[in-house]
């Protein structure tokens, strides 16, 4: 019994220095919050030429939830309904050219200052998958130290996404989103990467209530994402729990006009 307990503590060490250890908050210089017109079709958000700021349409507060805290459904709780009802447009602009990190703490910031909102951090035993490298070997390309051209993840089609220059914890979050379970990295590259990776999504047929159920019909002969994961990228998912840090909500109010 204790040496299971001192292996578990081992495990979630790591994570709550991580914790701990959150940089201090950065803002935009200047930030524009409205409500979205409710007749207004499409929207989204996307960072300004030379990660500059955000620009922002019909955007719901969830979705800025998971960008700026670099979170999963399955990570946020305690959010109100009007998290995923309530849509704003925002126009944000940072004082000079940021990493993509130094605009995701601008977003939190934003998210405090003109949202109220307050949250805090638990560590929940939850299923997971660990990413670590395939005994045939990796094959991720290396990104060009030299090349400072940032694209996230894109995707290209149904079940085919593209990378330039990305860290190993946007792959983690693309993978969660696509697998529904949260990814633990367990590979140790720190470096970015260029990728391909195409496979099969599977049929969620509608339920009785008009919802999508699971099924495990491909649509494309491309292959299921945890064999495609192991044969493009040179990674391997294993299934098990482990610890998963979640986002709990504790207060948040609707912005206020500008």
């Amino acid at each position: 019994m204790i040496l299971r307990r001192l292996a578990l503590l081992a495990v979630l060490l790591p994570v709550y220095a991580q914790q701990a250890q959150e940089p201090p908050p950065i803002q935009f210089e200047v930030a524009s919050v409205k409500p979205s017109d409710p007749d207004s079709q499409g929207g989204g958000i996307r960072p300004t030429a030379g990660n500059g700021g955000y620009w922002a349409r019909g955007i719901n507060v969830r979705t800025l939830v998971f960008i700026a805290f670099s979170v999963t459904d399955r990570q946020l709780s305690g959010a109100p309904a009007w998290f995923n009802t309530e849509r704003y447009d925002i126009d944000a602009k940072a004082g000079k050219p940021g990493t993509v990190d130094e605009l995701h703490r601008m977003l939190q910031s934003l998210l405090a200052d003109r949202f109220q909102m307050k949250f805090h951090r638990e560590i929940r035993q939850l299923p997971v998958y660990t990413l670590t490298i395939d005994k045939g070997g990796l094959k991720l390309v290396e990104h060009d130290e030299n090349d400072k051209n940032y694209n996230p993840i894109q995707p290209t089609g149904r079940g085919t996404v593209t990378a330039n220059n990305v860290a190993m914890f946007s792959l983690c979050l693309m993978l969660s989103t696509n697998l529904d379970r949260n990814i633990i990295d367990n590979t140790g590259l720190a470096k970015h990467y260029d990728f391909k990776l195409e496979w099969a999504p599977e049929i969620r047929p509608a339920g009785p209530d008009g919802d999508a159920g699971r099924g495990v019909a491909p649509v494309s002969d491309a292959p299921p994402l945890l064999q495609a994961v192991k044969e493009q990228l040179g990674l391997k998912l294993t299934g098990e729990k482990g610890p998963v840090s979640v986002l709990v909500i504790d207060h948040a109010e609707k912005p206020t006009a500008n």
